[in-house]
């Protein structure tokens, strides 16, 4: 039979009687034991045993020395042609061109342009940081400047921009019938083209830049049939970017290798 657990008070006096006995009886050390055990009560310090297992390493650590790291800049592009737009979704385009990188050069460090310029331009915000790869280039090669930006271990500058165009190939609409019963429908259809473009810069190398550059196209549509719309988008931004993200991986992973 299991013993009666005791109130935390009765196990503390048991306790101090336990110990006094160690000072009166031969052997009192034994009988303290027992009677703690028996009690199954927690003393005011609590330790809990636990095997000895060291944390499991990080990604970094199983590969080894961790990789320099990369910096993405968004680039706006100028757009003069009817249709033409330049890709301004700045955070989504970084983002995509950062996951598809990492899906092909898992431990690859890549910091955003503002975890960048909070350390190299701490003083502007994002709208007034230069991004100019000549610019950025030219004050890399400072030594006051480049000793400011060591702590990020920097080796590449990732320069992207691009533009959509977009061009309406089909269009129609017509009602039949009188007002209220009339039954409308319409559809539209557009060629849309994504052209993307990205140099990578190392600035550890007085090397040319590798130039990326690539383009999607699709076809989006919307149709109305009476007062319900349906449609299909054309992602050709996402199919670039993750294009040129995967094309950038491969190379650091080959360039990783390859060192």
């Amino acid at each position: 039979m299991s013993p009666q657990r005791r109130r935390p008070d009765q196990c503390e006096r048991a306790a101090a009687a336990g110990r006094r006995t160690i000072a009166r009886q031969q052997g009192g050390l034994v009988a303290a034991i027992l009677l703690l055990a028996l009690c199954g009560c927690e003393t005011g310090q609590n330790v809990t045993s636990a095997p000895d297992a060291s944390p499991a390493p990080s990604a970094t650590t199983q590969a080894g020395t961790p990789r320099p790291a990369i910096v993405i800049v968004f680039l706006r592009a100028f757009a003069f042609e009817p249709n033409v737009h330049s890709i301004s979704d700045e955070d989504r385009i970084v983002q995509c061109i950062a996951g598809a990188i990492r899906d092909h050069a898992w431990d690859q460090r890549i910091l955003s342009f503002d975890e960048f310029r909070t350390v190299a331009f701490p003083e502007l915000p994002r709208a007034a940081a230069p991004r100019s790869p000549e610019y950025l280039t030219h004050l890399l090669k400072d030594s006051t400047f480049a000793a400011r930006v060591a702590p990020l271990d920097l080796r590449y500058l990732l320069f992207v921009g691009g533009t959509t165009q977009v061009d309406q190939v089909a269009a129609s609409f017509e009602c039949v019938g009188l007002y209220p019963y009339a039954t409308c429908s319409g559809y539209w259809q557009w060629e849309k083209t994504s052209r993307l473009g990205a140099s990578l810069m190392d600035i550890r190398s007085t090397g040319t830049a590798k130039a990326f550059d690539t383009a999607r196209r699709g076809t989006a549509w919307l149709a109305v049939i009476h007062i319900f719309p349906i449609g299909m988008p054309a992602a050709t931004e996402s199919a670039a970017c993750t294009d040129i993200g995967r094309r950038v991986g491969d190379f650091l992973d080959k360039t990783r290798t390859a060192g």
